[in-house]
């Protein structure tokens, strides 16, 4: 018998832990780890979270395509 899966995130949460990263960083930059469509949460759903970011760090080819189709001008790293 299979049991159903489901994944939530909080985005608020997701945003505060940016701060956080942010604050104990210093001056190094911060890219957001979102390999895997947001490890199944929709990049672009998680996307206004991480606006923040300094970039992305995506691990499929056809995501970053899609970032710079909807315009999305910080870095990308592959």
């Amino acid at each position: 018998m299979t049991r159903p899966i489901l994944a939530q995130i909080n985005l608020a949460a997701l945003r505060a832990n940016l701060v956080i990263a942010r604050e104990r960083a210093d001056q190094a930059q911060i890219l957001a780890v979102v390999k895997a469509n947001a490890y199944g949460h929709g990049l672009l759903r998680v996307l206004p979270a991480l606006a923040d970011a300094d970039g992305l760090a995506l691990l499929e080819l056809d995501a970053a395509i899609a970032l710079r189709e909807l315009h999305y001008a910080r870095r990308i790293l592959l």
